[in-house]
């Protein structure tokens, strides 16, 4: 799929730029109440948890539902301020990796099937209208859109590899 190639594409980019950043900077808040980029990449980690969990109940379930969670409580309590660049680091590559090989394991099926029966609306990073016919293939590409998010806020001159328009996500 080719989503996941861009995943991975994103991870070599950004990984060494991420490696050379010391550990000062890579901890630095811009404020008392804003993420560090040390916490953004925790943050990334979480989600990457999060949705590894949601393609494994899909491949069992007709609908996409599936719950949200507090990021800024799971933030806190992963404690990824006090834990060393290089664990932070390595833990977002993995689970991205991670989550790249549990969309590979989906069936071709199962990733096209769609349903009205989801709870995008609720938690996606775009906007959608509740009731709307989507796939799990709109679970992927938003899952990459936030990402990329986040990696324009640590880096500003990252330049996305996914967009959105009227039509949904696209490949820029």
């Amino acid at each position: 799929m080719k989503y996941i190639e861009i995943l991975k594409d994103i991870i070599e980019e950004v990984h060494p730029i991420f490696e050379r950043m010391s550990s000062a900077q890579f901890s630095e808040k811009p404020s008392d109440d804003k993420w560090s980029p040390k916490e953004i990449l925790g943050h990334l980690v979480d989600s990457a948890f999060n949705n590894h969990r949601r393609l494994i109940l899909a491949e069992n379930q007709d609908n996409l539902l599936f719950e949200g969670y507090d990021q800024d409580q799971w933030v806190k309590r992963n404690n990824y301020q006090n834990r060393s660049k290089n664990d932070v680091l390595e833990l977002w590559r993995i689970s991205n990796l991670h989550f790249g090989e549990s969309v590979n394991s989906l069936s071709r099926e199962k990733l096209n099937a769609k349903t009205k029966v989801h709870s995008y609306f609720a938690w996606s990073m775009i906007p959608f209208e509740e009731g709307k016919e989507e796939s799990i293939v709109y679970l992927i590409a938003d899952y990459i859109y936030h990402t990329e998010h986040h990696i324009v806020q640590i880096l500003p001159e990252y330049e996305r590899k996914i967009g959105f328009n009227d039509e949904g996500y696209v490949i820029n």
